[in-house]
């Protein structure tokens, strides 16, 4: 992520924070999912030396954003989407972005979360909720999305994009979401 923030010359408008991002209540031990480069995911584990507790997203944006305003949150936390996404209270409350994260029913699942929780959690926020129906993780950025009229309708594994109930009228009058 740092390499890409600088090659792209993005580095006055992205801040790059190393942390675990969550609710703080356990710790927390690393464990890397080799059947996924790069990927690692996080289990409470109260007995090991190499634990690390989470910070919050409230926390972590008020240390470096101050009151600056957030307008996309970027989710992929292999399963803590929703401790993640409980630890940005205020700053959904606050800031209102657009969040794009991912879901995944397995990873979710080994945090004892299902797919219904994250989509509860969206509609008392009153976030409507896209899905990218081209490729993923594809070699272009030709992306065609499609609102979904709840996450269990998106599948097993997507990634969603949560649009502001606020917002959607206006993007959508300008073309750059589907119908309401």
């Amino acid at each position: 992520l740092y390499e890409n923030v600088a090659a792209n010359s993005v580095g006055d408008e992205i801040i790059v924070v190393h942390a675990i991002a969550g609710e703080p209540t356990t710790p927390l031990r690393a464990v890397e999912d080799v059947a996924n480069t790069g990927a690692w995911h996080f289990v409470p584990d109260v007995s090991s030396s190499t634990t690390r507790r989470a910070r919050t997203v409230d926390d972590i944006a008020a240390a470096t954003l101050g009151q600056r305003r957030i307008r996309l949150l970027k989710i992929d936390v292999e399963g803590m989407e929703l401790s993640a996404l409980r630890s940005a209270q205020a700053t959904l409350a606050t800031s209102r972005p657009f969040v794009y994260c991912e879901i995944s029913a397995e990873q979710l699942g080994r945090q004892g979360v299902a797919v219904a929780d994250l989509d509860r959690f969206f509609g008392e926020r009153r976030y409507a909720l896209y899905r990218n129906v081209g490729d993923r993780n594809s070699t272009h950025d030709e992306f065609t999305i499609a609102r979904l009229p709840n996450l269990e309708a998106g599948g097993v594994f997507f990634d969603v994009l949560a649009v502001p109930g606020e917002e959607v009228a206006a993007l959508t009058d300008q073309r750059k979401l589907p119908g309401r």
